[in-house]
């Protein structure tokens, strides 16, 4: 009967090897820990099908079993100590973040758990002058040998020992962080040792080992996700910096020259644009900060500063008007204002008429801004620029939000829509 489901155990556990092997070795990028996880499922399939093969052609009395069967043994155990160092290798990598020990505790703790799998490996190539572990008979028939009650499974427990310490000690900054995913990891492959180790006659580490492996590679997918989802964060916040160096370098000096000119012209006005162009710049360093998103209010706020600024020159002829139906909403700081700047400089200023209108709607499902001016439209991919397209890019990465151009002979118009929350 424990032969029968002891079969099936290894049967299932193949199945599931063979599973995680494919899926990882089809995965078109892989880091390091995920072609060290997939090394050791490779021995660990290897050991489980050699196990497999010993048991079902143990006895038989042809010469083809009698070679399948010691084949099978000699896999299996040359291939343990590889599948047990090869999962702490894996498990400290996954929950340190690291390939080796930096601390001299953890260097002696590391050096424990190698040695003992490369005790294992020194019993199992002498196993055939000493029977330590086994013994196979002239009938074909397997024996266990004196030392197979501890080894070779005793020799992962051994290693846990040495190996928990040392990821608790190499974590200890993190030490919070860490403990749960290392308990998870380990907790499958010793309790299935414990439980042979008291007589449960079941082959159960073979398929906990293979949960574990599973474990580790959801785990190292999961890293891999939340690195690219901080390299994305970065690169956006990279392509924010560009798009502020892009308002300066455009607007700093001419404001700077504006407020010079009307020190003397009429300094009430002067001192007025300097508080402006003071809130300007204050809002644009926030942004640069990594602000988080603001009210509508305050990105309109922003906007009338800078329109203060940009239509300070009286022979301006440009005229901003404001249809806000909706305000009670959020978004990226800064992304409204570079459509208006847009509508102003490359559409409503060249016309003698000249008009930029900001509107606002609640529409179902998102908030609408609206920016139209009454120039001669945008050239075809003018939307495609690097401002404007670190402008769709921030609101897509922030907050899931859109921006869309609409452009003809009568103007333009850029939409933002931003969802609602639930």
């Amino acid at each position: 009967m424990s032969h029968s489901i002891n079969t099936t155990l290894e049967i299932f556990t193949l199945v599931q090897l063979g599973t995680i092997i494919l899926a990882a070795a089809f995965h078109k990028k892989q880091t390091r820990l995920d072609r060290l996880v997939l090394i050791v499922l490779l021995l660990h399939l290897l050991c489980t099908l050699g196990d497999l093969l010993a048991w079902e052609y143990a006895g038989e009395g042809t010469t083809a079993a009698r070679c399948i069967a010691l084949i099978g043994n000699l896999v299996t155990y040359l291939c343990l100590p590889g599948v047990y160092l090869g999962f702490c290798c894996c498990v400290f990598a996954a929950v340190t973040g690291r390939s080796r020990a930096q601390t001299r505790a953890g260097r002696v703790l590391a050096a424990l758990v190698v040695g003992a799998s490369a005790l294992l490996l020194a019993i199992v190539l002498t196993n055939f002058r000493t029977g330590a572990l086994f013994t196979i008979d002239a009938d074909n028939h397997f024996h266990w040998g004196p030392a197979s009650g501890f080894l070779p499974d005793g020799t992962l427990l051994v290693q846990l020992v040495f190996f928990i310490p040392l990821v608790l000690c190499e974590s200890a900054g993190a030490l919070l962080a860490a403990l749960p995913r290392l308990l998870l990891l380990c907790v499958m492959p010793a309790s299935a040792v414990v439980l042979e180790a008291l007589g449960a006659g079941l082959m159960l580490l073979y398929p906990a080992m293979a949960g574990a492996l599973l474990l580790l590679y959801l785990m190292s997918q999961d890293m891999q996700e939340k690195a690219l989802l901080r390299q994305n964060a970065q690169l956006a916040e990279g392509r924010t910096q560009l798009l502020l160096g892009q308002i300066h370098s455009h607007f700093l000096f001419n404001s700077l020259t504006a407020i010079g000119e009307l020190c003397e012209q009429d300094p009430p006005k002067a001192g007025q644009l300097l508080d402006d162009f003071a809130q300007y710049l204050r809002a644009s360093l926030n942004a640069s900060a990594g602000a988080a998103d603001i009210p509508f209010s305050q990105e309109l706020s922003n906007i009338r500063h800078y329109l203060a600024l940009e239509l300070a020159d009286p022979a301006s002829r440009v005229r901003v008007e404001f249809a806000l139906h909706v305000t009670d909403f959020f978004l990226p700081p800064l992304t409204v204002q570079p459509l208006v700047e847009n509508a102003v400089r490359h559409g409503a200023s060249r016309r003698p008429d000249g008009v930029v209108t900001i509107r606002t709607e609640s529409e179902p499902g998102h908030y609408a801004v609206f920016v139209t001016d009454n120039g001669p439209g945008l050239p075809p991919n003018a939307g495609d620029g690097i401002g404007l397209t670190n402008v769709r890019e921030r609101l897509k990465n922030r907050c899931g939000g859109t921006l869309s151009f609409y452009t003809g002979s009568d103007g333009t118009t850029a939409v933002i829509r931003i969802p609602k929350e639930e």
